[in-house]
């Protein structure tokens, strides 16, 4: 499940809408931060495939707990995402610390995304701004 998520990133960082898509069941959903939830495999693919032109993705995964339930799982985990604009692009690099929830299908014997949620999250207390202390 680990090495789907990094696949994404992969399919992402070679601009490959369609390998991006074919991470996700038909029905998946998308919960991020910065868009609109998005409620289906084509929903997903057209939300992301324009930033595949803009970003170069790298992404450390750390994987807190897992459980299978038959056909269903779920991962928590935090992750570093960080943005470098790809050559021409006219947009800002990045580094986000992440937490997220994924909710895996498998179909015909390969675990699918289904669902996906993630936000920011500091890694320590002295990382979170004082305004929330």
């Amino acid at each position: 499940m680990k090495a789907q998520l990094e696949g994404v990133i992969d399919a992402y960082n070679s601009a490959d809408p369609e390998a991006f898509k074919a991470a996700y069941t038909e029905d998946a959903w998308v919960i991020s931060m910065r868009r609109p939830i998005k409620a289906s495999r084509e929903e997903i693919g057209a939300a992301f495939t324009p930033g595949m032109s803009q970003y170069f993705f790298k992404t450390e995964l750390d994987v807190l707990d897992v459980e299978v339930h038959g056909d269903i799982a779920y991962m928590i985990g935090r992750s570093t995402l960080t943005g470098e604009p790809r050559e021409g692009a006219k947009v800002p690099a990045f580094v986000e610390e992440r937490i997220y929830t994924a909710i895996f299908m498998r179909e015909d014997g390969e675990w699918l995304i289904h669902r996906h949620m993630e936000s920011t999250s500091p890694k320590t207390k002295d990382d979170i701004p004082q305004f929330f202390k």
